[in-house]
C-alpha cells in the first residue's frame, strides 16, 4: 500500500498521511456541483482536490460530531458541526463511502468518546 502511495499523483496533498480511500465525487454547492477527487487519509482528514487544475480545494473538518449518512447508492452526506456536505458518488458507492469515513472516525475517535 505505501510503494503505491508513492506512485500516486494526490500524494502531493495529504501531507505525508496515507490514503485510505480515494474516488471522484460530486461536491453540491448551492445549484452546482463540481467533481472533485475525495481523499480518505490517516490523521483523519478528508481532502477534496480539483483534479483538472491539480488543486487542494478544502478539507472537510473531522471532529466527534461527525456523521455520513447514505441518501441512496450515490447521494451521501457528511455532517460536520458548521456544515452539511452533499456529495454524490457517480459511480454508486455512496454506502462504502459512509463505512470508510465511519470507520476511520470510530478508530479515531472511539477511545476518546469512552475515556
Amino acid at each position: 500500500m505505501l510503494e503505491g502511495q508513492k506512485e500516486n499523483k494526490f500524494n502531493q496533498f495529504v501531507e505525508n498521511n496515507v490514503i485510505l480511500k480515494q474516488g471522484f465525487i460530486d461536491k453540491r454547492v448551492g445549484l452546482f456541483s463540481r467533481r472533485r477527487m475525495l481523499l480518505l487519509t490517516t490523521g483523519p482528514h478528508l481532502y477534496y482536490v480539483d483534479s483538472g487544475n491539480m488543486v487542494l480545494k478544502g478539507e472537510i473538518p473531522w471532529s466527534l460530531d461527525l456523521k455520513t449518512e447514505a441518501k441512496n447508492f450515490k447521494t451521501f452526506f457528511v455532517y460536520t458541526p458548521n456544515r452539511t456536505y452533499y456529495l454524490e458518488d457517480p459511480t454508486g458507492f455512496a454506502l462504502e463511502w459512509c463505512k470508510a469515513i465511519d470507520d476511520v472516525r470510530n478508530f479515531y475517535f472511539r477511545s476518546n468518546a469512552e475515556g
